[in-house]
């Protein structure tokens, strides 16, 4: 570390240690996930505008771990004054202070805005995952309104690459209090090996699927991620040392180059969809 951490941080950092490291209490903050995710739905159903909310990501997939998982969410807006946009994103932020695990800023979109972003190639990979994966918990199912996506998404797989790596290195490399969180160094390790599984499933072999369980057991024992990854898993992400993120960056260079190698002779990347999709 290259300073002192705020005392905010380690009373952070020492709450998330004890609710990982006490399965036996899981229940108990299961609970309290269920309740903070009935609060932010009570708080916005207060909003007219509000045409629908979705919860995404790890909750929506049912691989929420107290401790590890955030509750990220989707809101899907119809015409709103900018007061009242203020205002609903100020009674969220009331509520992730309350609960901590909630993502800290709510991703809130225009329906008018939809078919634009629906349209762009780089988003068709999250919005065929939203498609499948994201729970609708008020409101009207704005997704299923959409047109069909392409069954093969390669503008959308570059674009993922980018943001896991974005995502580790600016929580892990250029933040030193976040890396001395070994839960959470461990977690967020796990996490982008865990997406670049998907992807190279789906650019290697033409299989897509959105859950890391279901990666991990499509890639086999074989496989040369999964044996750690499978380990850390079981170990809730409570290993004490750096060696399992020093191995995550070794194994994400060595991926990166041959996931830029392969993509350009694969049956299912850019060579095929762009004649596909012209």
């Amino acid at each position: 570390m290259t300073s002192k951490s705020p005392w905010s941080f380690r009373l952070r950092c020492w709450v998330r240690m004890q609710v990982v490291a006490r399965p036996r209490l899981e229940p108990f903050w299961r609970a309290i996930y269920q309740l903070a995710e009935r609060m932010v739905v009570l708080w916005l159903s207060r909003f007219a505008e509000v045409q629908a909310v979705y919860l995404r990501r790890g909750a929506s997939k049912g691989e929420l771990l107290p401790g590890v998982s955030d509750l990220d969410w989707t809101v899907i807006l119809g015409p709103i004054s900018a007061p009242r946009r203020k205002r609903l994103q100020s009674h969220y932020a009331v509520l992730a202070r309350i609960f901590p695990f909630l993502e800290k800023e709510l991703m809130a979109l225009d329906e008018s805005e939809l078919p634009d972003l629906w349209a762009r190639p780089e988003n068709w990979y999250r919005w065929r995952e939203a498609r499948q994966t994201w729970k609708l918990k008020l409101g009207r199912d704005v997704l299923s309104e959409m047109p069909e996506l392409p069954d093969l998404v390669w503008a959308g797989w570059h674009r993922e690459v980018k943001t896991w790596i974005n995502v580790w290195v600016k929580n892990l490399l250029n933040h030193p209090w976040r890396f001395s969180d070994r839960v959470y160094r461990n977690a967020t390790s796990f996490k982008l090996l865990s997406e670049f599984l998907k992807l190279e499933l789906a650019v290697f072999q033409g299989r897509e699927t959105f859950q890391r369980q279901q990666a991990l057991a499509w890639a086999g024992p074989q496989h040369p991620w999964q044996s750690d990854l499978l380990a850390m898993q079981k170990s809730r992400f409570l290993a004490a040392g750096p060696e399992f993120a020093q191995w995550t960056m070794s194994q994400m260079l060595f991926w990166l180059e041959r996931f830029r190698t392969h993509m350009a002779r694969s049956e299912y990347g850019p060579c095929r969809q762009t004649f596909q999709f012209q």
